[in-house]
């Protein structure tokens, strides 16, 4: 019974994230503080009832081990304040895998249940994250294709393209030279180190064409990232920091008059997390259940 309850919170609060989280770039923090009181406290209740601790104790660990990963992605600026924050509630609810599932599924459960379904997160968040970019990107060709001409232009970015492509080229061309057993190596050295070189630019050029606007002060949440810092006169208003603007910095710049601020926005996560948590819940380990 308290399976069924905790993933009928966790899905029912990813459903409503994803929706805030598409509408507004934004998952409130009423919405992820109450999910993670809630999954605390059901588990806390259950281990109290029968006397299995270790209940509780999974719980701990998950949210330990998602806490510390959100943290990561939150001051590196992959992920907003709300995606971390639902990633911590994801922790203690999905601690362990729903046992009443297992007469609906035959999940691959070869690891430790929060780590599996934080590998799939990251798998789930690549491929939904390109496909999105790719969207933006489609929508935003002019300004995406003059910022990766820019890119490409810089000297240095240029001499570094160029010598990543001789290098997988040679690497390529030594296979015809080298014993079978290097030849995959080799080729997939090659490839991994073209596609990670073009897909650096692809993102770089993605974020300054499509992930960057100048929006009014007015429209700013706490968390947003501005991009520059923000004096009036010899006053420094904003600097840029790993976790986004304050309401009480916010107040600054509009009673500063302040009416214009550049700032970064990030693809909304959540959904992503929503897909990765239930296909995790039907297959697993992602790596192993097509095997």
């Amino acid at each position: 019974m308290i399976d069924i309850l905790l993933v009928c919170i966790g899905l029912i609060a990813l459903i409503i994230g994803s929706y805030t989280d598409i509408k507004i770039l934004e998952v409130p923090d009423y919405l992820n503080f109450s999910v993670l009181a809630v999954a605390f406290g059901l588990r806390f209740i259950y281990s109290a009832a029968t006397s299995e601790w270790i209940y509780l104790l999974h719980g701990l660990i998950g949210f330990g081990i998602f806490f510390v990963f959100g943290e990561i992605m939150y001051y590196t600026k992959q992920w907003g304040g709300g995606d971390t924050k639902m990633l911590r509630s994801l922790g203690v609810l999905f601690a362990t895998y729903p046992e009443f599932l297992l007469g609906f599924f035959n999940p691959v459960l070869n690891f430790y249940f929060p780590v599996v379904l934080l590998l799939n997160i990251l798998i789930a968040g690549a491929i939904y994250g390109l496909i999105l970019s790719l969207f933006f990107v489609v929508k935003n060709w002019k300004g995406f294709k003059k910022e990766y001409v820019k890119l490409i232009s810089k000297k240095n970015i240029r001499v570094v393209n160029r010598s990543i492509i001789a290098l997988s080229i040679a690497l390529l061309v030594s296979t015809i030279f080298v014993p079978n057993i290097y030849k995959v190596l080799f080729v997939s050295l090659a490839v991994i180190m073209f596609a990670m070189m073009q897909l650096s630019l692809y993102a770089n050029a993605c974020e300054k064409s499509c992930m960057i606007r100048k929006i009014s002060t007015k429209k700013l949440r706490e968390g947003d990232w501005i991009l520059n810092k923000i004096k009036k006169g010899k006053k420094v208003l904003y600097k840029p920091k790993a976790f986004g603007v304050t309401n009480k910095e916010i107040k600054a710049l509009v009673k500063n008059n302040i009416r214009t601020v550049v700032v970064k926005f990030g693809i909304p996560f959540v959904p992503a997390m929503l897909i990765a948590v239930i296909a995790t819940l039907i297959f697993g380990n992602f790596m192993f259940s097509f095997i």
